[in-house]
């Protein structure tokens, strides 16, 4: 006997609906087991790529600190007398001669300090002049961190209060509320290269020594990276 041909059809639809259903829980199944064998999310955020370091080259004084060689002549006036300090600086050591009522010849490495003899250099005492720790770049730089800083055409004009040059390189006791008149420090820079330094501490040295004294300096630098190691 002869299937009716709709009866054929419906059972045909049907088959064909059971395997598209089968299909769906075998794919169902095989997504969830893949889901499981994933690694869990991080909780961190996605680690960047490192910035480069910044080499900008530095500004003012600590530009001077950072100077691997140069020469430079230091004029120092203290009261009635004039001395010029004439050298030259490689890594941690340095040269130089002072010149004033005679000529001195000394040497220095790291901290210590050494005095040409005729033949050589011999270790002394330090510092050799009274003025020496005034014209320690770091102490400028430290003195300058605490002052008002103008910025003129081609030169950093800073006002230094007295009292803080006390607190710095004194154990002097003081009227915290006296007012004191400013002394001051002028950086000129060039090429990133501080080229000129001019101090004038004579409202400091007048309180210090109770009488009217000029304490002026001027730094001047150049040859930078040119110097040539030597040997003391």
């Amino acid at each position: 006997m002869e299937q009716d041909p709709k009866k054929q059809r419906d059972s045909i639809l049907a088959i064909i609906g059971i395997i598209f259903f089968i299909g769906l829980a075998i794919f169902a199944r095989s997504s969830a087991s893949s889901k499981k064998n994933l690694p869990p999310p991080s909780s961190s955020s996605p680690t960047s790529s490192p910035t480069e370091t910044s080499n900008a080259k530095k500004e003012g004084i600590d530009s001077l600190l950072d100077e691997e060689s140069y020469s430079f002549t230091y004029t120092v006036v203290l009261g009635d007398a004039t001395e010029v300090l004439d050298g030259k600086v490689f890594k941690n050591k340095m040269m130089f001669t002072i010149i004033g009522n005679g000529r001195e010849q000394y040497g220095k490495i790291s901290d210590n300090y050494m005095r040409f003899d005729g033949e050589k250099y011999v270790l002394t005492t330090s510092p050799i002049r009274s003025y020496f720790p005034y014209l320690e770049l770091s102490n400028i730089q430290n003195t300058l961190d605490l002052s008002i800083e103008e910025k003129k055409d081609d030169f950093s004009f800073y006002e230094v209060d007295v009292a803080d040059l006390l607190d710095q390189y004194t154990d002097l006791d003081y009227d915290s509320f006296e007012d004191f008149k400013e002394d001051s420090v002028k950086v000129y820079t060039q090429d990133h290269h501080v080229v000129k330094i001019e101090l004038d501490y004579s409202n400091y040295f007048t309180y210090v020594n109770e009488k009217d004294t000029t304490f002026q300096v001027r730094m001047e630098f150049r040859d930078f990276g040119k110097i040539e190691e030597f040997e003391l």
